[in-house]
């Protein structure tokens, strides 16, 4: 949460998914640039939880390689935490890997912008941003799941001026509109099985429903289409 606690007491978000699958976080690091987000696509990933992994191949497997290995020092800025591990390989060389679990700092912080715009298939018309004139001005309202309007940034709705160059707001601030956050237990979403503790460690899906209404078919004060966008969450 943005309180820190991830970065306090990592500890507490560990977690057995599986014989070999074992979330054990023991530090924060602060992602910038391009490791702070991957954009492909229709898709945007912003990490939370991650796993590097340094190996390092040695042709002699003596005791004294292994010692070597396991008293190595972590590479700069990896944790001091971090899983060592030696593995004679099929080859007879062998192996010395050191793991480190972490958790990006913030990524609740980082700004998701959202440009919308709409197609007509029965007009054969592509419509960049917002349509014709004669079809009014688009508002556009950000709203829950139960249909009660959400703000972001101070804001639940936009002019079609304002939202033509994007609705922008922390990914902690589009989670609150789907009544989430980061450290949420994923069995409050979802009934599966074998779940992580946190949307922290497990990962999830953030949804975004846009439904355009012609005017008489809303009913918002206003004389146009009005664009609802309604905040998810999946796992």
């Amino acid at each position: 949460s943005r309180s820190g606690q991830h970065c306090a007491q990592p500890e507490l978000y560990d977690n057995q998914f599986s014989g070999g699958w074992i979330y054990e976080p023991r530090s924060c690091r602060l992602l910038t640039g391009s490791s702070a987000f991957r954009k492909q696509g229709n898709w945007l990933h912003f990490p939370t939880y991650l796993e590097e992994t340094y190996s390092w191949i040695h042709a002699n497997c003596s005791n004294a390689t292994k010692q070597a290995c396991l008293d190595m020092p972590p590479p700069e800025d990896v944790s001091a935490s971090v899983q060592r591990t030696w593995e004679v390989l099929h080859d007879t060389s062998c192996k010395c890997s050191l793991k480190d679990s972490f958790f990006a700092q913030n990524p609740e912080d980082e700004v998701l912008v959202i440009i919308h715009e709409y197609f007509l298939p029965q007009q054969g018309l592509y419509l960049p941003f917002f349509g014709l004139p004669e079809w009014g001005p688009v508002l556009t309202i950000l709203r829950r799941a139960d249909g009660s309007r959400c703000a972001v940034g101070g804001k639940s709705s936009w002019t079609e001026d304002e939202a033509s160059t994007g609705i922008a707001a922390s990914l902690g601030d589009w989670m609150s509109c789907a009544n989430a956050d980061l450290d949420v237990d994923p069995t409050a979403i979802s009934k599966g099985n074998n779940l992580a503790k946190h949307l922290r460690t497990m990962g999830f899906s953030l949804k975004f429903d846009l439904e355009y209404m012609s005017l008489g078919a809303h009913s918002e004060d206003h004389r146009g289409v009005v664009c609802y966008i309604t905040v998810s969450v999946y796992v």
